[in-house]
């Protein structure tokens, strides 16, 4: 199993050759998300809606039926009047907020799906996970050089492949894939491992 602080450095080189390797959605999402949340504080417009019928319960609470809908009110509302009627007085969205939320959210909406639908170069990302924290320990016969990454055995050389060589040879894999991995570690890595594990 990979250990907690491996996993969290394997996810941080990830996120990081992700970026690398997608530059242009890396710098869109983060500007979509931030134009959406804009839109969202653009001050809300001020409506008067006509009121049809008023009707108090016997609780004392106010409903006010208005064109499309019944507002309800603990206490009686500040009525606004003229020769056509009585109105209240509603925070409304408006068109032009409404229209700007919708261009933005529907952006965010594309920049999010886009994340499942397109290539992201996944097995590139991982690879160069593996290839930033890939080390080399010997074998217990001592005849063969075996490459880890994140305490998982990524392959072995008994041919001396220089690291370079290694590297090309790495398959790109999902992340999931490298979890899968044999576990790979020194006796004196397993014992601080377990060590560390309780606390000691």
């Amino acid at each position: 199993m990979m250990f907690k602080h491996e996993r969290k450095r394997f996810w941080k080189n990830f996120a990081i050759a992700l970026i690398k390797n997608n530059p242009a959605r890396a710098a869109m999402l983060p500007l979509v998300i931030f134009a959406f949340a804009v839109s969202l504080c653009i001050e809300s417009s001020v409506e008067f809606d006509h009121i049809h019928k008023h009707f108090q319960s016997k609780d004392g609470t106010h409903y006010y039926v208005l064109h499309r809908e019944t507002v309800e009110s603990a206490k009686p509302l500040e009525i606004f009047e003229d020769e056509e009627g009585y109105y209240i007085k509603q925070e409304g969205f408006g068109e032009g907020k409404a229209i700007i939320v919708f261009i933005f959210g529907t952006l965010m909406i594309f920049a999010f799906c886009s994340l499942f639908m397109e290539d992201l170069e996944i097995g590139k990302s991982t690879k160069m996970a593996v290839v930033k924290d890939l080390r080399k320990i010997a074998s217990e016969d001592g005849r063969r050089q075996i490459y880890v990454a994140y305490s998982k055995k990524i392959c072995a050389d008994s041919f001396g492949y220089t690291k370079r060589e290694i590297e090309e040879q790495i398959p790109k894999m999902s992340p999931s894939e490298l979890m899968e991995l044999d576990d790979c570690m020194e006796k004196s890595a397993v014992r601080d491992r377990k060590l560390d594990q309780i606390g000691i």
